[in-house]
């Protein structure tokens, strides 16, 4: 800390080099640390971007399987719907 009489013009000039040095350390300081705040804001933004794109790829590669699921039981269903048609025609006209 700055020691001495207050009005004296040594103490003037210490106080006023102490003040332009913490000016100049503080301009220094405060841009590095909003660089970091900003650094770490953009890398959790980055990190959550990439856990969207994962589970996004996840689900269009699940919706892929049950839309391919879902065409492959429709074709089936309407094979057994045909073969039970064809059945009950030859049993109703043909009898057994």
């Amino acid at each position: 800390m700055l020691h001495g009489n207050p009005s004296s013009a040594n103490y003037q000039l210490r106080y006023s080099t102490f003040h332009s040095y913490l000016i100049i350390i503080l301009s220094i300081l405060i841009p590095t640390k909003q660089k970091a705040k900003a650094e770490q804001k953009y890398f959790a933004a980055m990190r959550e971007k990439e856990a969207i794109d994962a589970e996004r790829k996840a689900v269009l590669k699940n919706a892929t399987k049950h839309a391919a699921t879902i065409a492959k039981l429709t074709d089936q269903e309407k094979l057994l719907q045909d073969e039970a048609v064809g059945c009950f025609c030859s049993y109703f006209f043909f009898g057994r």
